[in-house]
Parts: C-alpha cells; sequence; structure tokens
C-alpha cells in the first residue's frame, strides 16, 4: 500500500495532535512544518477562518513538494459581536498566549450573564 505524504501546517502542537488523531488510520504519512524544515509563519491576513486556512495551505504546500492541509480556528462571543474571532490567538496582544486571551475575554464579558454568553 503506497502511503501519501501530507503536511499538517500548525505550528499548534494541540491542533497536531487533534488532527493527527482525525487521519489516524488513514493510509497517510503525516508530517509536521518542523519535519520538512519549515520555520516561518504565513501572515493571517484573511478576514475568516476559511480565508486564513487556505492562505496557510497554498503557502505551505509551495514549500514541500506534499499535499497540505491547514486549519484556523477561534472563539466566537456573540456577546462580543463574534470577537474574538480569527484574532483569537493574538486578541489580548500580539504573540499572546491562550490564559491571557482567555482572561481578556472574561474580563470583556464581567457581568454578563452566563445564558447571554454564548
Amino acid at each position: 500500500m503506497i502511503s501519501e505524504k501530507i503536511v499538517l501546517a500548525t505550528g499548534n502542537r494541540g491542533k497536531l495532535k487533534e488532527m493527527k488523531r482525525a487521519l489516524a488510520g488513514l493510509p497517510v504519512t503525516i508530517l509536521s512544518l518542523g519535519e520538512i524544515g519549515v520555520t516561518k509563519a504565513i501572515d493571517e491576513t484573511g478576514r475568516t477562518f476559511r480565508e486564513n486556512a487556505r492562505l496557510k495551505a497554498i503557502g505551505y504546500s509551495l514549500e514541500s513538494d506534499h499535499l497540505t492541509l491547514a486549519e484556523d480556528s477561534g472563539l466566537e462571543v456573540a456577546h462580543l459581536r463574534g470577537a474574538p474571532g480569527v484574532l483569537s490567538a493574538r486578541f489580548s496582544a500580539p504573540g499572546a498566549n491562550d490564559r491571557k486571551n482567555v482572561r481578556k475575554v472574561l474580563r470583556l464579558l464581567r457581568g454578563v450573564p452566563w445564558e447571554n454568553r454564548g
């Protein structure tokens, strides 16, 4: 059986693990960006998760000879008009971490009843 190589275009270890789990059992060899020697980041300039995933898939596919699978995700809070949205990873500051971003969201939701936090 021939195993196709697929690059998972994420630097997030948790997402890499999740995506590998989702692809388990398929006749594919999963490669991370590090395994193909990519160290640069693709600018996520899209206005939607789909646009950012497409930018990453195309950008990283040009760095290897393999199929490339990318995703983009984040938190959308109705009370915050969809924020943080595509800015989830850098919501509290450029290069922020999850903890700082969650604290900012919770600070913005202070006083908002649980049923209005969807």
